[in-house]
């Protein structure tokens, strides 16, 4: 919802725009910089070391390009679909779940499968969070298979295909299955944004002489 709040006009509101020419900014910054604020944070909430609180990570960490993504899908739709409505009596409430995001599915899906891949071969904030053994993600499986003391981040595929290349086979298999959703959702989405072909007129017959 905050990226069509951001992407239709009637929904002004004070510095609009610097928020989210910030919110677009922090798309740039390297994770790297924002390890040890959101370890503190995690530390003082007791959310360290939890499922919780490497989810609620990465919510926040690609809730910026989530919003970026949606709000130029939204910003695309006619303004007429939401005059009109209005005109029904739907409230903005409605509007949005029966009109505007139903339209927006294809958008949506893309950039749920797009999270989804860069969550599933995440792994900075999992090896930095993350200590137990029994809720280690399975990129951070796959490289403590190499040895419990060396850890060597740089060559985590490498090792891990090159001495267990059947246990990290099935890691890019589920990739794949998203990846076949991906591309029937974004060639839907990119025929949602063509405009329907003018019809081909027929040659002019000439006046018989």
């Amino acid at each position: 919802m905050a990226g069509f709040a951001f992407a239709r006009r009637r929904y002004h509101f004070r510095l609009r725009e610097p928020l989210f020419l910030l919110i677009f900014l922090s798309i740039m910054f390297p994770p790297q910089i924002m390890l040890l604020s959101l370890f503190q944070i995690l530390v003082q909430y007791r959310l360290f070391n939890s499922l919780t609180g490497l989810t609620l990570v990465y919510v926040v960490t690609e809730l910026p390009l989530t919003i970026y993504l949606l709000r130029a899908f939204f910003a695309q739709i006619p303004s007429e679909l939401e005059e009109a409505a209005r005109i029904d009596g739907c409230s903005d409430w409605a509007m949005f779940w029966r009109v505007m995001f139903p339209m927006a599915l294809p958008a949506v899906a893309t950039t749920v499968i797009l999270n989804f891949i860069y969550f599933w071969n995440e792994f900075l904030y999992a090896v930095v969070f993350i200590t137990q053994q029994k809720i280690r993600t399975l990129p951070l499986a796959i490289q403590f298979l190499v040895s419990d003391q060396y850890q060597d981040i740089g060559m985590l595929a490498d090792r891990a295909h090159d001495r267990h290349p059947a246990r990290a086979r099935p890691l890019p298999v589920p990739i794949g299955v998203v990846r076949e959703g991906h591309d029937r959702r974004r060639h839907q989405g990119l025929a949602l944004r063509q405009p329907a072909a003018a019809p081909a007129e027929l040659p002019r017959r000439s006046p018989p002489s």
